[in-house]
């Protein structure tokens, strides 16, 4: 039995595949990256035989994936104008972002707002992606000095592609984002939850009173 969180990326699938005596992890990257799998590896709960063919495990992925993927889903990802990569590469990108599950429409939203407004999204998550791990904090040259088409600091739109496997919350939250104008989002002191803001002015002021209550919290 092997459990795949929300939010997994390919590596660390492979890991937990190998280390429950699955596949052999390295063939099984192989195959996501020639399939391009990065996204559409479902997270859920599977049993596995032991030691089977890396393209059998993955293939199971994909079609719990493609069991999940409805029509009214592709239906709806037409209406907003995207397609099913974008959907799930925005999902993916909403899925390392949140920690409280609710504030997944509002995250979509955000970036839904930048793409409109032909802004950066400019989301941590595609950065730490770029590097090969998910780091607890990035630094202003890791935004400035990864070079990748997945640094969303530095390059504008969507990343070419998925970043982790996003669970079906936050393959809804892309496709149905929230009513809302905020263009900008930062982690509250609780480091739990996030707080928006429609205006730079507005970002700005919460983003020195959360850091302030940090230095003060030392």
């Amino acid at each position: 039995r092997v459990v795949v969180p929300e939010g997994f990326a390919s590596w660390q699938i492979a890991e937990r595949l190998a280390a429950d005596g699955v596949c052999d992890p390295r063939a099984f990257l192989q195959i996501v990256a020639d399939k391009k799998l990065e996204g559409y590896l479902f997270p859920a709960t599977y049993d596995f035989e032991a030691a089977l063919l890396p393209a059998t495990v993955a293939a199971r992925f994909k079609a719990k994936f493609d069991e999940i993927w409805t029509p009214e889903m592709e239906a709806r990802a037409r209406e907003i104008g995207f397609t099913k990569n974008e959907t799930v590469t925005l999902a993916s990108i909403v899925e390392r972002e949140v920690r409280a599950r609710e504030e997944g429409p509002m995250v979509s939203a955000v970036y839904h707002n930048r793409l409109k407004k032909g802004m950066r999204l400019e989301a941590d998550p595609t950065v730490q992606f770029a590097k090969g791990e998910w780091v607890g904090r990035l630094t202003y040259a890791d935004y400035r000095e990864t070079d990748s088409p997945y640094n969303t600091y530095r390059v504008k739109g969507l990343p070419p592609g998925p970043i982790c496997s996003p669970g079906l919350d936050s393959i809804k939250a892309a496709l149905w984002p929230a009513p809302s104008g905020a263009l900008f989002f930062v982690a509250a002191e609780d480091g739990q939850h996030h707080s928006f803001s429609d205006s730079y002015r507005e970002h700005t002021n919460k983003v020195n009173k959360r850091n302030r209550l940090r230095r003060q919290q030392k």
